[in-house]
């Protein structure tokens, strides 16, 4: 977890309906801006899972931009992978490519001005 001077990133873990963990963060007007793509069994495997993701984001750049579909107006996305593995992937579509760009990269700044894990029921 980063450390800093401002208040930390809420990161809401949660057991879905599938009995499934998954993670999210908002924005302040309520806007998902990250979100788990896949459940862990166990909340433990969840916060390793997004504590991957969160050193991946600090110390590497790189991340595969796509369209969803191989329409040519299809939404982009992001996905990060580590060793094969998708380790973290857009939670929503975006028509413009630089938005799909500016997401990853708002979500990069919160996880790294540092981040706190709170289990919301």
């Amino acid at each position: 977890m980063a450390e800093s001077g401002n208040t930390p990133t809420d990161v809401q873990v949660f057991l879905g309906k599938d009995e499934l963990w998954y993670w999210r963060i908002e924005a302040k007007n309520n806007k998902i801006i990250g979100a788990a793509k896949s459940g862990e069994d166990t909340e433990d495997a969840l916060v390793a899972q997004f504590s991957l993701l969160a050193h991946h984001l600090a110390t590497h750049t790189a991340a595969n931009f796509y369209r969803e579909s191989d329409k040519p107006d299809g939404d982009w996305r992001w996905k990060i992978e580590a060793d094969g593995d998708v380790i973290g992937k857009a939670s929503e579509g975006y028509k413009a490519k630089s938005d799909c760009h500016a997401n990853l990269e708002q979500l990069r700044t919160l996880i790294g001005e540092g981040y706190t894990f709170r289990v919301v029921l």
